[in-house]
């Protein structure tokens, strides 16, 4: 790759703004979405229909269809019953599209920088780390933000993100690490991986954010079952995250419960799909009242006559219940963007059924919204993707330079585990990240990153 000062003017600015991207997930949605408006602007202006060429990509037809259809049955949606959709947000949300091929064209042409950028997601995600821990420790952060029972957010103050910004960008940013080791130093390099991946756990851990936990686990286990090369590495990264999750459970019994009430989620979430006869109702419980409630600030219960039973421990039990229902209704086309908080309130009246701005799940919320084709037209080349590289791969060695990209493809798989609660899929903060590594993963050379 050419050095920064000799790319033009343009592919200079495009390389500052990829570089402020983790920095822009801290500050918010609204930086968020300037720097993805000028990135796809200028980009636009730079490569011209260069971006659009992308005849012999399936992958890419694919996804851009899934735009495109997005677009089609949210007007058609709007047109049939206008206080339905927001036939603007699903215009809006072609900026991604835009994004994902700048980012695309960016990595093809050997424009983007993209060691710096790497370098600067594990900076910023070691450093919300290290804030978080501060946190724990004096009761506040490095910049004033005092700490809650369950949660530590750090610079991030109210919004209980923090785990989940430092999973992300470390995903990212630990693989930068072979590129700022000098060649007297590399002897190094599996303490300096252990010790950010341990930094980074940390401060998951004590971010209160527990789905990120797990999914730190998960993408340790793909790195021991597909990098031969780091399988070592990873072992004893994997044995020390253990070692450090049980010790800090040992220490704090409210962490202690915290996690447990986790784990009896995941246990009683498939009992109230077992039984959606039941009229469940939801009110407020006093936290002090029930030693099962103690996590949750709405507890779900059943009435039996003159018996109040729990119902479940998640709440989002009834959130994908309701999304299930709603797609029942529409299940080859889907409803629009955005619909599940207009029509889950169709719903509201019948048994286990609740409203919510959308579904906590990307798969749930992409089948309410675009039914079987749109979810067909997205997940398709992104499993075939996996599929393609992955398991029809698993025996073979994945070389040295190729690492980053299969680190990429691990981080999609953890994206879209199934049954994970999430965000919106069609909200800033995940549209930004989710087509920033499907933009890298689709262009042509990222698999031979490392090499250069």
């Amino acid at each position: 790759m050419y050095k920064l000062q000799d790319y033009s003017i343009k592919v200079k600015i495009l390389n500052y703004l990829v570089f402020l991207f983790p920095l822009g997930f801290i500050l918010g949605n609204l930086a968020i979405n300037s720097l993805i408006f000028l990135i796809g602007i200028i980009g636009l202006i730079n490569y011209k229909k260069e971006i659009f060429n992308f005849k012999n990509n399936k992958f890419l037809i694919f996804i851009v269809s899934f735009f495109a259809y997005l677009l089609l049955i949210s007007i058609y949606e709007d047109f049939k019953n206008p206080k339905n959709v927001e036939v603007i947000k699903s215009i809006l949300y072609l900026r991604f599209l835009l994004f994902m091929l700048v980012i695309r064209s960016m990595i093809n042409n050997n424009d983007l920088q993209i060691k710096y950028f790497l370098v600067l997601c594990l900076v910023f995600s070691t450093f919300v780390a290290f804030d978080v821990i501060i946190q724990q420790l004096v009761g506040k952060d490095l910049f004033g933000f005092e700490a809650t029972q369950y949660h530590n957010s750090g610079i991030f103050n109210k919004e209980r993100v923090a785990g989940g910004y430092i999973s992300k960008f470390l995903f990212l940013g630990i693989f930068s690490i072979p590129l700022f080791f000098t060649s007297k130093i590399k002897k190094n390099y599996n303490l300096f991986f252990i010790l950010i991946f341990l930094i980074g756990l940390t401060g998951i851990l004590l971010s209160g954010n527990r789905m990120p936990s797990v999914m730190l686990v998960v993408f340790i286990f793909l790195m021991i079952i597909f990098l031969k090369n780091l399988r070592f590495v990873s072992s004893i990264t994997l044995v020390l995250t253990i070692l450090v999750f049980l010790t800090s459970l040992s220490f704090d019994e409210d962490y202690r419960r915290y996690y447990r009430s986790f784990y009896g989620n995941i246990i009683n979430i498939s009992s109230l799909f077992l039984d959606t006869t039941k009229k469940y109702v939801t009110e407020k419980i006093n936290k002090r009242t029930s030693q099962s409630s103690i996590f949750q600030e709405e507890a779900n219960v059943g009435y039996e006559g003159e018996k109040w039973e729990w119902a479940f421990w998640s709440g989002h039990s009834v959130i994908y219940l309701t999304a299930i229902d709603i797609w029942s209704d529409r299940p080859i086309l889907g409803s629009g963007i955005k619909s599940f908080r207009e029509r889950c309130k169709l719903k509201k009246n019948k048994y286990s059924r609740v409203c919510s701005l959308h579904p906590h799940n990307y798969y749930l919320e992409i089948l309410t919204d675009t039914g079987l084709i749109g979810f067909i037209l997205f997940m398709g080349p992104v499993y075939f993707l996996l599929f393609k590289n992955l398991i029809s791969r698993s025996r073979e060695k994945i070389k040295s330079h190729q690492i980053f990209f299969y680190s990429l493809l691990f981080i999609l798989i953890i994206e879209f585990i199934p049954l994970k609660s999430s965000g919106s899929f069609f909200s800033t903060n995940s549209g930004a990240y989710i087509f920033l590594i499907l933009g890298l993963v689709l262009s042509e050379k990222i698999k031979n990153f490392f090499r250069n």
